[in-house]
């Protein structure tokens, strides 16, 4: 964790052997091509353009920050950051760039390195502590602290949090292991815990959830956890529901070998859904939340479904499994079904790395964005813009797209029509498990982890989803400012 210290200390007051660093973030009203160049100015002091004064917005702090700490940690090995007061006027004024510094510093800070060793052969150790890295401690602001960038420290950090399990590997980070995480937690913030097992999925009739687990030797697990105010009202009931796929081969319908090993992410969803609920805890936000995380391994073997079967799902319709290799959306299906029957929320959101054509569509730049709610859908795009994770909305509503998700020998199929609108058609197979609740499907498959360093994140797990529905939480609260 980065501890904030809110004083106006400069890097040259510093006392000892290791002086602080002394940061410059500043604007270039005329030259936006020099934005985020580094400049040095001393020993202890560097700078970092903004860009263009007259375009400056959160992004682009969020970008400096990352790069300045960076260049903090890699090139003068600095663990302790201070923005000096010299910089830009209007970042310094404005609480909401602030937070973006804030949440900038932090992202960038991590990096998974829990399974490097150091020069001398010992573990490098959790979120960074071998001996042979740096890694960003304390950022002194010169500025008063406020609760808003209190906040946005513990947003960045609980994001962070995420990337640290979205990273480990499947041997690690299996469905039983997310179940340990969540009951930590739940023991820890004093949440609702439960974890269904095989034989308890199998009694209530999560026929489309167990379809996918059942050529893996992993346990699968319904996670739930869920957070309720200790004081006042509940202004609504939120169901997170995330995409738990602890490693995902494609089952039969094998996917190819190469970048097989990115499939660890495939579990992204279910951990932002876990950390959305931890993070509404440690906000003490007045909102009913819960998270309902199908987590699952899919594997090829002699117990393995396969193309053609059909299953019955918790809803009770049938599905035709056409490409054991859709497997999110039957497990989302059950969990979906689930989270509206079971715990009747206001609002349901999910978050799954579902589909390859949304990557083809929007690459790593933004999400897709499907609802059926034109407010919830608005309410989330500018959750997007203002805490960095841009969505774009794409069709779900319109039935011709239902209809190339109906099958001819069962009630659904889980592929659309072969090179046509499968990010849609993903979309549209979910919608069949709403009721008549208010829902949102982010389809995080290009945005949940980075196959190379961005100026804030590192490669690897990103986090993305978390930031967005936070922020859409808090509003929805009345919090957010």
């Amino acid at each position: 964790m980065v501890d904030l210290v809110f004083s106006e200390r400069k890097a040259s007051a510093a006392k000892g052997k290791n002086p602080l660093v002394s940061l410059v973030l500043h604007e270039e009203s005329a030259d936006a091509g020099k934005a985020l160049k580094i400049t040095p100015l001393g020993p202890h002091e560097f700078s970092v353009g903004l860009g263009d004064a007259k375009s400056l917005d959160a992004e682009a702090v969020r970008r400096a920050a990352g790069k300045a700490v960076t260049y903090a940690q890699s090139v003068l090995q600095k663990e302790d950051l201070v923005l000096s007061p010299k910089s830009s006027k209007k970042l310094l004024a404005s609480r909401q760039l602030l937070c973006a510094f804030v949440e900038g510093a932090i992202l960038a800070s991590y990096s998974f390195v829990k399974y490097k060793t150091s020069s001398d052969g010992a573990s490098g150790g959790g979120n960074g502590n071998g001996k042979d890295q740096v890694f960003l401690k304390t950022v002194h602001l010169p500025v008063p602290s406020s609760p808003e960038i209190v906040t946005a420290k513990a947003v960045a950090e609980g994001t962070n949090w995420a990337r640290e399990i979205q990273n480990e590997p499947a041997n690690v980070a299996t469905p039983t292991m997310l179940s340990l995480v969540a009951a930590r937690e739940a023991k820890v913030l004093g949440l609702s815990y439960k974890a269904y097992s095989r034989q308890e999925l199998e009694k209530i009739g999560f026929g489309a959830m167990l379809a996918v687990a059942k050529g893996s030797a992993e346990e699968p697990k319904l996670i739930v956890l869920e957070y309720v105010p200790k004081s006042g009202i509940a202004k609504r009931k939120v169901a997170i529901v995330g995409k738990g796929v602890c490693f995902d081969s494609g089952g039969i319908s094998i996917k190819p070998a190469k970048a097989m090993d990115e499939m660890k992410f495939d579990k992204n969803g279910g951990v932002a859904a876990l950390a959305i609920v931890r993070l509404a805890a440690l906000l003490k936000l007045p909102m009913h939340i819960v998270a309902i995380v199908p987590a699952v391994e899919n594997m090829p073997s002699g117990t393995a479904t396969r193309p053609g079967d059909i299953v019955k799902s918790y809803s009770g319709k049938t599905i035709e499994i056409l490409n054991t290799d859709a497997e999110g959306r039957l497990i989302l299906s059950d969990a979906l079904a689930f989270a509206c029957k079971d715990h009747k929320p206001d609002v349901v959101i999910d978050l799954a790395t579902l589909t390859g054509a949304c990557v083809v569509a929007l690459g790593d730049v933004a999400a897709g964005l499907f609802s059926n709610d034109e407010a919830l859908a608005k309410d989330l795009y500018r959750a997007g813009l203002e805490s960095g994770e841009r969505l774009w909305e794409l069709p779900v509503m319109w039935k011709d797209y239902d209809e190339k998700v109906k099958s001819d020998i069962a009630d659904l199929k889980n592929l659309g029509q072969e090179g046509q609108a499968g990010a849609t058609a993903g979309a549209s197979f979910l919608k069949a498990f709403i009721d008549d609740r208010k829902w949102a499907h982010l389809d995080i498959a290009g945005t949940a982890w980075a196959t190379s360093p961005k100026p804030y994140l590192s490669k690897g797990a990103t986090g993305f989803g978390i930031r967005i529905v936070t922020r859409y939480l808090q509003e929805s609260a009345g919090k957010a400012k």
